[in-house]
């Protein structure tokens, strides 16, 4: 029987035995800023606002790779497709959304309002959920 031949891996990382998982690397969205219809006051109803998106998403092992690219036109459509009035509330959608990936085993969600006030960069939340 000929010698079992190594696949080349497409990160250039070589498993030692044919049976080893695949490395685990998070895949990155990293200050996506959109514009989006979201908070309570009158003027966020009807007036978008800059919003500041980080997202973290930790694969399982052995899964296919996650393309940040696509994550990214996901979540600006999903946000864009409706008025959210908190965004902790938006947190937790995307966070769900992301993880309806069977490929993703945790995430990290970070929203940022960037002209909330004038007196700080931005106001936002931060949430981390796991399969």
């Amino acid at each position: 029987m000929p010698p079992m031949m190594m696949q080349p891996s497409p990160l250039g990382l070589e498993n030692t035995t044919p049976s080893a998982p695949r490395p685990r690397g998070s895949a990155r969205v990293v200050d996506l800023v959109i514009d989006a219809l979201i908070g309570i006051y009158d003027h966020e109803l009807t007036r978008p606002q800059r919003l500041r998106i980080n997202l973290d998403l930790t694969p399982l092992p052995d899964s296919l790779p996650l393309d940040p690219a696509q994550i990214a036109t996901q979540v600006t459509e999903h946000i864009q497709a409706r008025h959210t009035n908190l965004l902790e509330s938006l947190a937790e959608r995307l966070a769900a959304l992301l993880l309806s990936d069977q490929r993703v085993a945790s995430v990290m969600v970070r929203l940022e309002k960037l002209d909330a006030f004038q007196e700080c960069e931005a106001v936002g939340v931060e949430i981390l959920r796991r399969r």
